[in-house]
């Protein structure tokens, strides 16, 4: 199934692990925000972690990623809400294409910048916590977060599949993390595993979710859970009328000159007209 994603542990229990099919959840990113190829690959993978990332929070809790660069790419948001959805938007949909070889440039497209993650556990304040962006490419970013914010040992892998149309044909992600106690054989053969995964997308293509997790962990794994993910963006008219409620005495007056104004959602893109006379 499209957008499935199986959280489970693994090698005796030493790993938890993350595999999220998001080919349906790229393929609307794509559609509603309008992306180009490049602009479906970095947002793609970046929803396709983020979406796996907030598999680690409970219940009602919120957790969003912002990758913010000093490039053309802007800032990239994903937010998600239990239970199991996302919403995602970049500052330039529009990004060009550029290549390093047969590959893609994402070093040279990213820039410099940083990764904030912010969770919102229900407490006073939300847990915000940030790193540079070393590596440049969404992948290692976020594992250079894992290992530094959280102090985490975390593998990821993701990939956003193409046709030469500019179609999204496949994407995915896998996860897996290290627990306390693993041993140092268990660390080897993860890293084995992740050299040897060529192509996810191609894995994901072939193989159903079950067949992979078989394939990297023989029969030592426990699914623990299995969910869909779906894009859903919750903006209102309201909540954008309470927004503009906030501006101050001087701008709403110069708002009011207008019967309508026009507020666009930086995630799905929806307009709506609010009346100036309710605010």
């Amino acid at each position: 199934m499209k957008n499935n994603l199986i959280q489970g542990i693994a090698i005796g229990n030493q790993v938890r692990f993350y595999l999220f099919d998001s080919t349906n959840l790229v393929i609307e990113l794509q559609e509603i925000n309008k992306l180009s190829v490049m602009a479906t690959n970095i947002v793609g993978k970046s929803a396709t972690i983020t979406a796996m990332m907030a598999q680690m929070i409970k219940g009602e809790q919120k957790l969003s990623s912002t990758i913010d660069t000093n490039s053309s790419v802007g800032k990239i948001i994903c937010t998600t809400r239990a239970p199991g959805k996302i919403k995602c938007s970049v500052t330039n949909p529009n990004l060009e294409l550029k290549f390093s070889g047969n590959k893609l440039d994402l070093p040279e497209v990213i820039g410099t910048g940083r990764l904030s993650v912010v969770k919102d556990l229900g407490l006073k304040r939300p847990f915000v916590s940030e790193v540079e962006l070393v590596a440049k490419d969404i992948v290692g970013d976020f594992t250079y977060y894992f290992a530094n914010s959280e102090q985490i040992p975390t593998a990821i892998s993701s990939g956003v599949h193409v046709d030469k149309s500019g179609k999204v044909m496949q994407a995915g992600g896998l996860m897996i993390q290290l627990l306390p106690g693993a041993e140092a054989k268990t660390i080897d053969y993860i890293e084995k595993i992740m050299l040897e995964l060529n192509s996810l997308t191609k894995l994901l293509a072939e193989y159903s979710l079950q067949r992979i997790i078989e394939k990297l962990f023989g029969e030592d794994f426990q699914v623990l859970k299995e969910m869909t993910i779906k894009y859903e963006c919750d903006c209102n008219y309201k909540r954008f009328e309470n927004g503009l409620k906030m501006l101050s005495v001087d701008d709403l007056i110069e708002l009011k000159q207008e019967q309508e104004i026009e507020v666009q959602c930086q995630f799905c893109l929806k307009k709506y007209q609010i009346k100036t006379s309710e605010l």
